[in-house]
């Protein structure tokens, strides 16, 4: 009788500091979990990320069942420890019980498990969120009546979800500003200098004439290394006054054939240099 209850109790405690984990584990996860992981995630379809998200979706609710959760597991032990040891040594030994529990609570089920979850928010939350689900069905209500009175006592209104999918472009930047393993860095800087482009102007990317190679009308002398994919500019006798331009396919054909030169020019395209780069581009779509 005596060695079962002792094996009773003990392995009541151990359940109960397991669910006190789980709980604890359960809540860092859900808000460490990345938000833009956790959408690409349910975009390929993920029922674990999906029902996550709709969690996140619901994070006072949920918080508010976790909370009523781990309170109601630590005080059952609690209680529970107390109860035993007031039978079985008598109730000067109390205070022995409540500091071991105490430790162990802790460390077993406060700071291992939500280290371990915050390290790791996928590993925890995407298996939790099913029972977290059933939980927050049946005790949601609970979680609602309780939140909105400690809303009313501290005047806070209740915003059901903080969990902000917008982005600004400073904080985009400082998204792509984070190293990772799983885009190349020259990526990155593309994807950075894409948002820099409206604080760019047309000035910023032109090249120096004298780093322009440009063709002179007259001259019968033609670039010879002629790269592919790029126009060159023609001009008469000054070369600040553009004629217009020529593709480097049409190079290598003007001196085949050795026709005017006017038939195969563009007619150049004027641009102020104050012009925003982004503006520009957008310009160029149309």
């Amino acid at each position: 009788m005596f060695d079962g209850f002792i094996l009773f109790v003990t392995f009541s405690l151990v359940v109960l500091i397991v669910l006190s984990a789980f709980f604890s584990s359960s809540e860092t996860s859900l808000m460490a979990i990345n938000q833009i992981k956790l959408d690409s995630a349910e975009k390929k379809g993920d029922k674990n990320a999906k029902r996550t998200n709709n969690l996140r979706k619901r994070i006072n609710e949920v918080l508010g069942v976790i909370l009523i959760g781990n309170n109601l597991v630590n005080i059952t032990a609690s209680a529970l420890l107390t109860y035993f040891i007031i039978k079985q040594f008598g109730d000067e030994y109390v205070w022995i019980g409540t500091l071991l529990l105490t430790l162990f609570i802790i460390i077993f089920a406060e700071i291992a498990p939500k280290n371990f979850a915050a390290r790791n928010p996928e590993s925890i939350a995407y298996p939790a969120s099913k029972p977290l689900e059933f939980f927050t069905k049946y005790l949601g209500w609970l979680s609602k009546i309780l939140t909105s009175i400690g809303n009313n006592l501290i005047r806070s209104e209740n915003q059901e979800n903080y969990f902000s999918k917008s982005l600004n472009r400073e904080e985009l930047k400082s998204v792509l500003e984070s190293q990772t393993d799983q885009v190349d860095q020259e990526e990155m800087d593309a994807l950075k200098s894409l948002l820099e482009l409206k604080d760019l102007t047309v000035e910023d990317i032109l090249i120096p004439i004298n780093e322009v190679i440009s063709i002179k009308k007259s001259d019968d002398k033609l670039p010879v290394n002629i790269e592919k994919n790029i126009f060159y500019p023609v001009f008469n006798n000054d070369e600040n006054e553009i004629l217009g331009f020529i593709h480097s396919k049409e190079v290598e054909q003007f001196r085949n054939l050795k026709t005017d030169i006017d038939d195969f020019l563009i007619d150049p395209y004027y641009v102020p240099e104050s012009t925003s780069l982004f503006s520009q581009l957008k310009q160029f779509q149309k």
